[in-house]
């Protein structure tokens, strides 16, 4: 609902709109009466002949018109928006017109009767009702124009009177003191930086900070500067820390006001976010023109570039001219920097990716997030374990501490539960406290190997040789895949990444391919030795495959595989699953075979601490598939259960997992 001076405002406009020669006023027919009333919050009945409709809305505007009236908010808002722009003083009615037209749909009905009308006919309406010379409301047109508040648009009429119905409001309704006040929902001065330059030590920050010096001191224009990477690395929080570094403003330029109720349909191109934000930074870009320490920052600015992906009217034209002409230097972050056109990121002054943090940055970090909440070192070391673990998930595991007020190992469970709802949501995996924690510690006398080496000491050896090792491990689950090159990893202080299935499995065409990519890169970058583990299920061999994604990330691997150049494990229990270019890739082939039945006594007394007899020592032996993943689920078995476990239903335990590894029988008759 209306306030009383902008019911008054609309009755006003309406009747020197109707007074006008060039209104149709026959077209009121249209209207229905309580569009009348909605426009000038009076009552308005009507039991007449059609004929008299409309006199009888001109009368009943008239007479709303002569009870007077006093200054709307929108009016004093618009001349604090003249002001600040240096704009003609006809601008404050036309302004108002618009802006009224934009967010009161009554109004905006009535105006619509007219549109049969030539753009030059609606003008002349529109300057005999405002009552400005025909060739000045042009040239305010274009003025306002420039501002960014609106742009003219020759598709229909409509489209020449609109401005964002969110901005329309705020002119409307927030009473401002100054212009600052009046942009208050449009940019904010964001806050000096917490961190200090040596957080970024990972990053060559010499060529930023030489061109974030020579714009402030040369004054130069069409500075942009883009930051990608992922999601919480500190993208924003290095714009902050180089701005402070010159002692220079920094704005945030938004996206859409803070009370939005129900926003338009964002891929209507009138009403957009992204064509709302470019506005906005057209304004704020004339705003500060000449005014030097001022910097813009754009966050996630994806949402603007991804309307060349939706078909609406935001023009790369637009995006080029922002990007060579602006005079206020403006700095672009992303997460999704591949939606951005190739002809846009050319336009960039510098580009600079934010990979996550490497594990010698991350200790910092973590010295300093963690400082406080007295949690302990192995914790600590833990979490550098998190390949995924960025200073934004950082910072609210460490506020959710605080705000619970917890410490030491409470602390602990509750950041560990918090990073690990996060990146599971995000679809990440949660190494964390991937410390590799086996039940049962792995022991290389119990590990039994067949294939292109003798014993593990022979894979170690080649490892620590040879960097760009490739080795394949197949066998039964159970049998000690991952904990044989977490063995080996250890040995050799080699941090390792692994990968499993769900981690590179996407639902999307090409998911899979831009997955698989990522965390070979991620290995990379981190130093780190990379175990893929269910490799059946992403390494299929291709003859069988019936899709062409299938084929697709096959390929995608192979050629990662190729580039790689540091330890690379592929654990499986399918062998035969596998595609053949991947068998010829691998330098060291190694199948991991079950215990031995004396193997299998040695394990069952470390684990239950007393050996079976007489016939529960042949049922033990008898079982020839048994594999130190048996073992780790009876151990579990027993710490969980409440009082000693028996010999006989260890032995039973163990039948239930070994049955299953009984060779399938073949159908038919032996000959």
């Amino acid at each position: 609902m209306l306030n009383r001076e902008l019911y008054d405002l609309g009755a006003n406009l309406a009747y020197r709109l109707t007074k006008s020669s060039m209104f149709d006023l026959e077209a009121l027919n249209e209207l229905k009466p309580i569009t009348i009333k909605s426009i000038s919050g009076r009552p308005f009945h009507f039991d007449g002949s059609k004929s008299c409709f409309p006199n009888s809305i001109y009368e009943h505007f008239k007479s709303a018109m002569e009870q007077g009236r006093t200054q709307s908010i929108l009016e004093a808002n618009c001349q604090i928006f003249r002001s600040a722009y240096d704009l003609p003083i006809e601008s404050v009615k036309l302004l108002a017109f618009i802006a009224l037209n934009s967010f009161s749909s009554p109004f905006n009905e009535y105006i619509e009767t007219q549109l049969g009308l030539s753009q030059n006919h609606l003008y002349q309406l529109i300057s005999d009702a405002l009552d400005i010379d025909f060739l000045t409301l042009k040239h305010t047109l274009e003025m306002l124009s420039k501002t960014g508040l609106w742009e003219e648009c020759s598709v229909n009429a409509d489209d020449m009177l609109q401005m964002h119905p969110y901005f329309a409001k705020s002119l409307a309704f927030k009473p401002s003191k100054d212009f600052s006040q009046l942009l208050s929902h449009v940019i904010s001065k964001l806050p000096k930086s917490t961190l200090k330059i040596n957080n970024y030590s990972h990053l060559n920050m010499d060529i930023l900070t030489d061109l974030v010096e020579s714009t402030h001191v040369k004054g130069l224009h069409g500075i942009n500067i883009l930051f990608y990477g992922e999601p919480g690395v500190g993208k924003t929080e290095l714009a902050r820390l180089i701005i402070d570094q010159i002692n220079a403003n920094l704005f945030e330029v938004k996206a859409l006001g803070e009370s939005i109720v129900n926003p338009h349909d964002e891929l209507n191109s009138r009403y957009s976010s992204a064509q709302l934000r470019l506005q906005y930074l057209r304004m704020t870009q004339r705003l500060f023109s000449g005014k030097a320490g001022n910097w813009l920052l754009i966050d996630e600015c994806e949402d603007v570039y991804s309307s060349f992906h939706h078909g609406t009217k935001v023009s790369k034209d637009l995006f080029h001219e922002l990007l060579e002409t602006n005079c206020t230097p403006t700095i672009w972050i992303t997460n999704n920097p591949e939606l951005i056109p190739p002809s846009c990121i050319r336009r960039f002054s510098y580009v600079l990716e934010l990979p996550n943090l490497p594990d010698d940055a991350r200790q910092g970090l973590l010295d300093k997030s963690l400082k406080g909440l007295r949690v302990s070192k192995e914790f600590k070391s833990s979490l550098l374990t998190v390949s995924d673990l960025t200073p934004a998930l950082l910072n609210k595991g460490r506020e959710l501490c605080k705000a619970c007020d917890v410490q030491g190992v409470k602390a602990e469970v509750y950041i560990e539960s918090y990073l690990e709802q996060s990146l599971q949501v995000q679809g990440r995996p949660f190494w964390c406290l991937n410390n590799y924690r086996a039940e049962i510690e792995f022991d290389p006398e119990f590990c039994n190997v067949k294939g292109d080496v003798s014993s593990l000491l022979e894979v170690i050896r080649a490892v620590d040789n040879f960097n760009e090792a490739r080795v394949l491990l197949y066998g039964a689950s159970g049998t000690g895949k991952s904990a044989f090159v977490h063995y080996v990893c250890k040995e050799l202080s080699i941090n390792l990444l692994t990968v499993k299935a769900s981690d590179l499995l996407g639902k999307y065409v090409g998911e899979s391919e831009k997955n698989i990519a990522r965390y070979f890169e991620l290995a990379t970058k981190e130093g780190k030795a990379l175990l893929l583990d269910e490799a059946d299920s992403f390494l299929s061999t291709r003859e069988g495959a019936t899709k062409p994604w299938e084929v697709s990330q096959v390929n995608e691997l192979l050629v990662q595989i190729e580039r790689f150049q540091l330890p690379l494990f592929i654990a499986t229990n399918f062998f035969e699953r596998l595609d053949k270019a991947l068998l010829r890739r691998m330098d060291f082939k190694i199948e991991l075979l079950p215990l031995t039945p004396k193997q299998s006594l040695e394990v069952f007394e470390k684990v239950m601490g007393e050996l079976p007899l007489n016939n529960e020592k042949i049922r033990l032996e008898s079982m020839v598939n048994l594999t130190m993943g048996d073992f780790a689920l009876l151990s579990r078995r027993k710490r969980f259960k409440k009082g000693r476990v028996l010999v006989r239903e260890a032995l039973e335990i163990l039948e239930m997992g070994h049955k299953y590894k009984q060779p399938k029988r073949k159908i038919g008759f032996n000959i």
